[in-house]
């Protein structure tokens, strides 16, 4: 009874579980290739419901080439989770020949013995190879751990049931013998069992990496890849920078008439101007800085414990990088230039009052002719003056 009872359960089970990555497919990559393994799987275990037709042999390996081919798509599912290579190619090549050694052992001497024991290895070998896809991820999030235990106890358990194949004198096992035995029971109860914490897990995985990815869409500049101004916010967490702790900077940069590269050359232009923009900074920052786009063609770089001095050297480097730069057609013939506001983060001061301390001294950089780096009002005085000097010469 408890037998017939779960030839209903596997079947109704696993096919939920294809039902429910079906649906969700087009949010999460593995889904597919999850729905398509749960739904041969659940096909497979249908068949041994008592009330379909006997036909034993055809439908012996029907339900092998089911069985190890809806493995063989799991395994691809969680190589695909991990970026893992899936080798789709082997794995095919795999689930022939191991069909066609059940065909020979079924169909020669060896009989149901023989068919059970290699099906089983195969689907053992399946998940021992989909737990190394798991391997050298496990420290990302606990459910990684979870799915790469789960592999590995499910291959064991496919390794146990073929060790019971094995010890069984061959004889002992007929088609009709091996529905009611303990080992069918156990197939179907681990089945039950395992495939639905596989199940549950991986869909946990893929939630926790769906709502990571939306945290950092949202937190991310789509055209440049850098933070947006809220991404640059929550990277000093919403805190309070005080001076005696560390000495931070903000540096301010604001492209000079980026307007007008838009008008002349068009917007495809000046998107491309923005993402090498922020290329720029990616190569030019160090590990204590981090780079964001706060809107329009204006970028900030936040720096730790860099004094003022340092920061402002870090500017006039990113000043010249953009002078020097040499960007692609339509923008062959043309420079650009950049003005850049720096400041000091002052004890007990908010990120975005330094940043709006920063604009000012952007627009007066801007206002002082451009291309140029503000850090203090000296900065303008001092340059003016050089250039008076540079008249009466």
């Amino acid at each position: 009874m408890q037998a017939d009872i779960l030839a209903w359960t596997v079947p109704l089970v696993l096919g939920g579980f294809s039902l429910l990555f079906a649906f969700i497919y087009r949010r999460v990559g593995t889904a597919a290739h999850a729905a398509a393994g749960y739904g041969v799987l659940a096909l497979a275990f249908a068949l041994d419901i008592p009330q379909m037709p006997e036909h034993p042999v055809a439908k012996a390996l029907t339900g092998d080439g089911l069985y190890i081919s809806g493995t063989a798509l799991l395994t691809v599912a969680v190589a695909r989770r991990y970026g893992r290579p899936a080798h789709g190619l082997g794995l095919a090549v795999f689930c022939v020949a191991a069909l066609g050694v059940v065909a020979l052992a079924l169909l020669g001497p060896l009989g149901v013995w023989g068919e059970l024991l290699v099906s089983h290895l195969a689907c053992g070998l399946l998940l021992l190879f989909a737990a190394t896809r798991v391997d050298g991820r496990v420290g990302r999030h606990g459910v990684d751990i979870a799915l790469f235990l789960l592999m590995a106890l499910s291959a064991l358990t496919m390794g146990l049931l073929a060790v019971s194949i094995a010890v069984t004198p061959r004889g002992a096992l007929t088609f009709a013998s091996w529905r009611t035995s303990d080992a069918a029971f156990a197939l179907q109860l681990a089945s039950t069992l395992l495939g639905s914490a596989f199940a549950v897990t991986l869909l946990l995985a893929e939630g926790l990496d769906l709502v990571s990815k939306l945290s950092r869409d949202a937190a991310s500049d789509p055209l440049t890849g850098l933070l947006n101004r809220r991404g640059l916010e929550e990277a000093v967490a919403g805190t309070v920078r005080l001076l005696g702790e560390t000495r931070d900077a903000v540096v301010v940069i604001d492209l000079d008439h980026f307007k007008g590269v838009n008008d002349r050359f068009g917007h495809a232009a000046g998107d491309g101007v923005l993402a090498g923009l922020a290329e720029i900074l990616r190569c030019s920052i160090g590990e204590r800085m981090v780079a964001a786009r706060l809107g329009g063609e204006e970028f900030a770089v936040l720096c730790f414990n860099t004094p003022l001095g340092e920061a402002t050297a870090l500017a006039e480097r990113l000043r010249r990088s953009i002078e020097m730069t040499r960007w692609p057609e339509p923008l062959a013939d043309q420079t650009l230039t950049a003005s850049v506001g720096v400041v000091e983060i002052l004890e007990g001061e908010r990120l975005a009052d330094a940043i709006h301390r920063a604009d000012r001294h952007l627009y007066v950089a801007k206002a002082s002719g451009r291309n140029r780096v503000v850090s203090t009002l000296r900065d303008v005085s001092t340059d003016a003056a050089h250039r008076r000097s540079a008249r009466v010469a």
